[in-house]
């Protein structure tokens, strides 16, 4: 399973690459992509909090998704697109060396999977923790704290979650 013997060395090296690549091309494209679009990828987001609360929402262009009587807003930002490709980019790079040749791309492929899988339901959940505090004077504190607590937990369950999945190497401590 794991031979990092010359030409896969530099086939990892070669994922790394593209790794950083499809990262940066997805975060690009995210933060130019127009109100079509964006209504769409934030649908989840939205259908989610609407569930949960039982309140309409309503895209309006530029802004997003909003509750009635403008308490909140579901925008660009509360997708978790930051989240996605930092989570991409951990699963590919740090075990892409446990494949060998075109099972590489197979990885490359659940990595994203995944990644978007994972950030969208933590972003919903971030967005459903943060409405009960809309309210709030330090409501973007407090949704800040919520995010960042809900992402950086999301992402080293995920490591181990993967590393349990695919087993340790033996230069791991187990």
């Amino acid at each position: 399973m794991l031979n990092n013997g010359g030409k896969e060395k530099y086939l990892n090296y070669a994922v790394y690459g593209i790794t950083a690549i499809i990262g940066f091309a997805l975060l690009l494209w995210y933060y130019a992509i127009g109100d079509n679009a964006l209504k769409v990828l934030l649908w989840p987001h939205a259908a989610a909090a609407s569930a949960v609360f039982n309140i309409p929402m309503q895209y309006v262009d530029g802004t997003g998704y909003t509750a009635p009587n403008g308490a909140f807003a579901i925008g660009r930002e509360c997708m978790g697109m930051n989240f996605i490709v930092l989570q991409f980019c951990m699963l590919a790079c740090v075990f892409v060396k446990r494949f060998t040749r075109w099972k590489k791309a197979l990885w490359l492929l659940t990595a994203f999977t995944a990644s978007v899988l994972t950030g969208l339901a933590v972003s919903c959940m971030r967005i459903i923790g943060s409405i009960p505090f809309a309210a709030h004077e330090k409501f973007s504190t407090i949704h800040t704290g919520i995010g960042i607590t809900l992402y950086f937990t999301a992402l080293i369950a995920s490591f181990f979650v993967a590393r349990k999945m695919l087993g340790v190497i033996h230069y791991e401590k187990p």
